[in-house]
């Protein structure tokens, strides 16, 4: 099953493997905060030195946005990613029953060939994403 839903990535496979990363990077920098704040209060607030206070808070305000980038990257990606992967998909299940023989065209009803069509794009899209 995953080998044949993974032809139907193609062009996308370099966005879905983009988008782990930009989430490891951005755990890896809100991990970071929490000991930043640490050594924060340990040398620059119970020292009462204003300027490495200034210093650790712009440094805290850079991380924080980086992390932010970091996040909305790895939606974006991944919103891509996917929605792409689910077009293909679409477009290989299309022209996989245009080949169908009259015989399965009978034994599968309009109805159960729009639901695949739609509803199990649509799920494995979403377990892509």
């Amino acid at each position: 099953m995953v080998k044949t839903l993974s032809k139907s990535i193609r062009q996308y496979k370099k966005l879905s493997l983009l988008s782990p990363l930009f989430v490891i990077g951005e755990v890896i920098i809100e991990m970071l905060i929490p000991y930043l704040v640490g050594i924060l209060i340990d040398n620059g607030i119970m020292k009462g030195n204003m300027s490495y206070i200034s210093k650790m808070g712009l440094l805290l305000l850079i991380i924080t946005i980086v992390s932010l980038i970091l996040g909305a990257s790895a939606s974006y990606v991944s919103a891509h990613a996917a929605a792409g992967f689910a077009a293909n998909l679409r477009k290989d299940m299309f022209y996989h029953m245009q080949d169908y023989s009259f015989e399965n065209i009978d034994r599968f009803s309009s109805a159960s060939l729009v639901t695949r069509l739609t509803t199990d794009v649509n799920n494995c899209k979403w377990h892509i994403k």
